[in-house]
């Protein structure tokens, strides 16, 4: 068995160029305005990062709840104590107007913003 030797050097030995996204951002919008100039002191660490960085994944559309929706989860939303059975009926009601969006997850969770919202108002 042979074991590796520890390797000594630090970060600045090695020449690590520290980068923060904010700077990847930058030379990214200065890439569109004109084409890249390659550095002579560019090391692959640098060039892997903002290969990685700019891949972005694509923004879901905001669901706006609708009239009928609300209509449905507001008796639901001003119980104070509601039951799985209430937000399985509920929960089934929603999908039958809308089956892309509304999970279990989803209905529970807006029934706790509307009670953190009413504690800050009778607060």
């Amino acid at each position: 068995m042979k074991i590796d030797p520890v390797n000594t050097k630090g970060r600045r030995a090695k020449e690590v160029d520290i980068t923060k996204v904010k700077d990847i951002r930058n030379t990214k919008h200065a890439s569109k305005k004109s084409p890249p100039q390659p550095e002579a002191g560019s090391s692959n660490i640098t060039n892997t990062t903002t290969a990685t960085v700019t891949t972005t994944k694509s923004k879901k559309s905001r669901h706006v709840t609708t009239d009928e929706e609300k209509n449905i989860l507001t008796p639901y939303l001003k119980n104070k104590n509601p039951s799985d059975e209430e937000t399985e009926a509920v929960l089934d009601s929603l999908l039958s107007i809308s089956s892309d969006y509304w999970t279990k997850k989803k209905v529970k969770a807006a029934w706790s913003y509307v009670q953190r919202k009413d504690t800050k108002l009778t607060d």
